[in-house]
């Protein structure tokens, strides 16, 4: 960085006042460059309806940063300097005001492109009492007491500065059938900040019909967002300890339903979701959900309409801007995005099963992958799931009876949650095994992984089992009428 030397008694010239503002220009520019990178980017100019609303919107104050010449021509005695480009900030301190017009046919929209660029322009103003033009007074030799008014006498206006500025405007698309109607692309040299969406006879803009522009190079973190590595490994271990940011990659993943709505909702502190071909975004603060009643699209089903005894996979999906939301599918191994516009990554969040009326999820709470039936009186899950009761097999040959887990757990469960039950009843054992390779009650060498023995005296045994699955099927044997297996819960595998 270049500042000036000044002596006592030497003559003033005229780049001793332009050349320290060039080079405090760079300065700058070089300092934005290290810490922003050199590519186009904005704050602030945040699109909004006017107040009362009106056919018009408003951009905030903001700033613009873009890569530019030095000096693309010359500046007072400076001379233009187009081989060099620093990055320069173009100001807007006011609010802008921006027309949107209506289509004019009946059942048409149009999209309106708010966007923006840098520009420098040479201004002639008096920064003291803002009159403008500006008539300079200069020397005169002749008679130093009486200065010239303008360059020799003539009267004529200076500029005065040069000034960076924030020029916008709205760039229509063309009318099409609404829900057709597509968002033109920025200008050569512009970027786009957001998006107005208008039908015919409409006369007033509201927050509704202004989204952000897919890819738009807002700054969203400031230096005081910024934490240390150190924190950072330690705070985001579970997905900073992953080379490439994996897909599904969660951190605080919480769900759940109720059994009493259509509604299934999630919390997520930060999620990784993908396009399926390695184009991956990590976004933080989720609170989204489906409904099973919703329409197809975000916040709904992919694609058809709900049913009932069903497993659904639930997604979060995102777009480029950092858009979130929720849909649920069929699919287990990626939704259809085909009604959900703009969406184009997703990661599986979890499962649900509709009971058989309403069509509403299956009463439960999941935190991370380990997910709990929740049997309530007043849900339309009033007990824990019955997967099997009575006598079946053979407790001592043994003779396993299998009993399978696809009505009770989706098929990504890598575990299942039991309660195994004997109930009271003399000499009553109800064993219970992920395999049927397990030995009966009286193996000393094999035993069965669960054997609920019964005596007789009133008492209810129960207990909890937790089985990885090893096939479709767990397995059952019980010599008593009482005897049965609940299904608590699974560990699903996202």
């Amino acid at each position: 960085m270049r500042r000036p030397i000044t002596y006592i008694g030497q003559s003033i010239l005229e780049w001793l006042f332009t050349r320290p503002a060039q080079d405090n220009m760079v300065a700058l520019g070089k300092l934005s460059a290290a810490v922003l990178g050199t590519t186009t980017q904005f704050n602030g100019l945040a699109v909004s309806p006017t107040s009362p609303a009106s056919l018009q919107v408003s951009v905030a104050p903001g700033e613009i940063y873009m890569l530019a010449a030095l000096e693309a021509t010359a500046c007072g005695t400076l001379a233009a300097d187009t081989t060099h480009q620093i990055v320069k900030q173009g100001i807007s301190l006011d609010a802008t005001l921006l027309n949107i017009a209506a289509p004019s046919v009946a059942g048409q929209s149009i999209n309106y492109l708010i966007q923006a660029t840098f520009q420098e322009t040479d201004i002639s103003v008096d920064p003291t009492n803002g009159s403008s033009p500006v008539v300079l007074p200069f020397y005169n030799d002749a008679n130093p007491t009486v200065p010239y008014n303008g360059p020799n006498n003539t009267g004529q206006t200076s500029n005065t500065f040069r000034q960076g500025s924030v020029v916008l405007n709205a760039k229509p698309g063309i009318s099409a059938t609404t829900g057709s109607q597509v968002t033109p692309s920025p200008d050569s040299g512009y970027v786009g900040i957001a998006v107005v969406t208008i039908a015919n006879g409409q006369s007033t803009i509201t927050s509704g019909n202004i989204t952000a522009y897919s890819g738009a190079p807002a700054i969203t973190e400031r230096l005081g967002d910024k934490i240390s590595q150190a924190t950072g490994d330690a705070r985001y271990a579970q997905i900073g300890a992953v080379g490439t940011p994996l897909q599904g990659a969660f951190r605080n993943l919480v769900g759940s339903a109720t059994g009493i709505s259509a509604a299934a909702a999630y919390t997520i502190d930060e999620l990784v979701t993908s396009d399926g071909a390695g184009n991956t975004q990590t976004l933080r603060n989720w609170s989204v959900s489906v409904s099973t009643s919703a329409a197809a699209g975000p916040g709904g089903i992919d694609t058809g309409t709900a049913a009932g005894n069903t497993w659904y996979a639930a997604y979060a999906i995102s777009k480029p801007d950092g858009t979130k939301s929720a849909i649920y599918s069929l699919s287990f191994t990626g939704p259809s995005l085909t009604n959900a516009p703009g969406y184009t990554k997703w990661a599986r969040i979890g499962a649900f099963r509709t009971d058989a009326t309403n069509k509403y999820p299956l009463s439960f709470k999941q935190i991370g992958r380990r997910v709990q039936y929740v049997p309530s009186s007043t849900s339309n899950l009033t007990a824990s799931p019955i997967m099997i009761n009575g006598v079946a097999g053979n407790i001592t040959t043994p003779t396993w009876a299998a009993v399978g887990v696809g009505a009770f757990v989706p098929p990504t469960a890598s575990a299942i949650k039991l309660i195994v039950t004997g109930y009271a009843q003399t000499n009553g054992n109800v064993i219970a095994a992920p395999n049927n390779q397990y030995g009966g009650t009286t193996s000393t060498t094999n035993p069965p992984p669960i054997n609920v023995m019964s005596s007789g005296s009133g008492n209810i045994p129960t207990v909890q089992a937790d089985f990885m699955l090893e096939s479709a099927n767990i397995y059952y044997a019980s010599n008593t009428a009482n005897g049965g297996v609940f299904c608590m819960g699974w560990d699903d595998s996202i």
